[in-house]
């Protein structure tokens, strides 16, 4: 099996529409009033202006595509160059975001971090859930734009009113933030991140693949479909590994 069906999924959710109202946004720093998807935009360059104007030593460690932060301004470079780039590296976890050395590292790095079809970024309006934190915002900007909600890109909490958004974004840049150490969302509280942690970094889905196999079925997992090469980069599981068991959704 590839790496990619074992480990990466996507859920469309319960298909929960909400209405278009098109409901309008204020700023009121700068006046503006904007629907909800634009009103998003505009906060973002509102925190990258902010950030620039700072020129604190966090502006030049912190990853502005997923807001990690970096010990040094040369490992943040290698960071953005190897994930966020599209000739990147391919050695790259889609969950957490970060690049490995070769693929065999990437492939422990699944085993040792991960569950078989996790799906931690979740969509709090319809439940639509992915392993790509990138699928979920757009899924958002989609499906919800010109509604009354407006989606937090640290930690994907929905709010309806621009005060307690504004409010609660800021937050995020100046207060002590909480940070999933298995993927790139962070909180605003320790109760908020175990609560993550535990309900979403589970098997939410079995892969297709492995469902009707014999118990203790072994599998091998490769990360690209080389399998007449012997030097291809491969990990073992068994389908009744620990983490192979859905999430119960209540």
């Amino acid at each position: 099996m590839l790496l990619s069906d074992f480990y990466y999924g996507e859920h469309k959710g319960d298909g929960t529409s909400e209405q278009k109202t098109y409901t309008t946004f204020k700023c009121h720093s700068c006046l503006k009033v904007l629907k909800n998807v634009r009103f998003m935009n505009h906060m973002k360059h509102h925190l990258e202006f902010e950030r620039e104007r700072s020129d604190s030593w966090e502006n030049h460690t912190t990853c502005q595509h997923c807001h990690r932060q970096f010990p040094t301004p040369f490992q943040l470079q290698c960071h953005i160059d190897s994930v966020h780039t599209a000739q990147g590296a391919t050695a790259v976890c889609k969950i957490c975001e970060l690049s490995f050395e070769t693929d065999q590292v990437l492939l422990r790095h699944m085993k040792d971090n991960h569950k078989p079809g996790e799906m931690p970024y979740v969509c709090q309006i319809c439940n639509y859930r992915s392993s790509v934190f990138a699928d979920v915002e757009t899924h958002f900007r989609t499906c919800h734009e010109n509604t009354k909600t407006l989606l937090c890109p640290f930690c994907l909490k929905i709010f309806k009113t621009a005060p307690s958004y504004v409010n609660h974004y800021w937050r995020h840049w100046n207060k002590r933030v909480f940070r999933c150490p298995k993927c790139r969302l962070q909180f605003l509280t320790w109760k908020e991140e175990i609560e993550h942690r535990s309900k979403n970094h589970q098997t939410f889905k079995n892969p297709q693949q492995m469902q009707g196999l014999p118990p203790a079925t072994k599998v091998t997992i490769q990360t690209s479909v080389q399998s007449g090469s012997r030097d291809a980069a491969s990990i073992t599981v068994s389908n009744t590994d620990p983490g192979l068991s859905p999430i119960k959704l209540k």
